[in-house]
């Protein structure tokens, strides 16, 4: 079953970027997310997620907001 509107989440947890980014990707694998790809240049994680009946992508954007403090911007794109 695809989505049929893209949706965009904005979350703010605590921690540094780079302790979350490494969370963000184990959370994704534990939860079957598969062709889990880390893009360090734009602190971007990209992944895939295909078990019937549903399948899509997930683009998760970090962004440090202050000392000790990271914005999410999840974004799941329609299909």
């Amino acid at each position: 079953m695809a989505i049929r509107k893209s949706i965009t989440e904005d979350v703010y947890v605590g921690g540094a970027r780079e302790q979350i980014k490494e969370t963000v990707k184990t959370a994704l694998e534990v939860s079957g997310f598969t062709h889990i790809q880390s893009f360090d240049q734009m602190d971007q994680i990209t992944a895939k997620y295909r078990r019937f009946p549903y399948y899509g992508t997930i683009e998760i954007s970090l962004l440090e907001e202050s000392e000790g403090r990271t914005h999410l911007r999840i974004f799941v794109p329609a299909h």
